[in-house]
């Protein structure tokens, strides 16, 4: 059996509905994992027959899950997440050389 990619998600809680209706429809699916190696989370690929792709597609749409394009990865919290860390390893320099100053009195 031939299948092709009909969503991609990185939002597990968007992969577990999809499968609910697949299965409610009686629609062959299979679901694969796509690891990143960064910090962006797993993405997913929902993946449907040839013979059951045009009833997925309708399904999708009346559910509101196509047409509406899911926000990508949020780069802006990634950098957040550096800039904070890099400001905790600072403070902590900061704070272990005043505690060495302080012992030297």
């Amino acid at each position: 059996m031939s299948y092709f990619t009909i969503y991609t998600t990185s939002r597990q809680t968007k992969i577990i509905i999809l499968k609910q209706l697949f299965e409610e429809h009686h629609i062959d699916y299979r679901v694969l994992k796509e690891p990143k190696y960064s910090a962006v989370p797993v993405g997913f690929r929902i993946q449907v027959t040839e013979k059951h792709g045009e009833r997925a597609k309708n399904i999708l749409k009346n559910h509101g899950f196509l047409g509406t394009p899911e926000p990508a990865p949020d780069s802006h919290m990634l950098s957040r997440f550096w800039i904070y860390l890099s400001m905790a390893l600072f403070l902590i320099v900061i704070i272990s050389i005043l505690i060495k100053l302080s012992g030297n009195l």
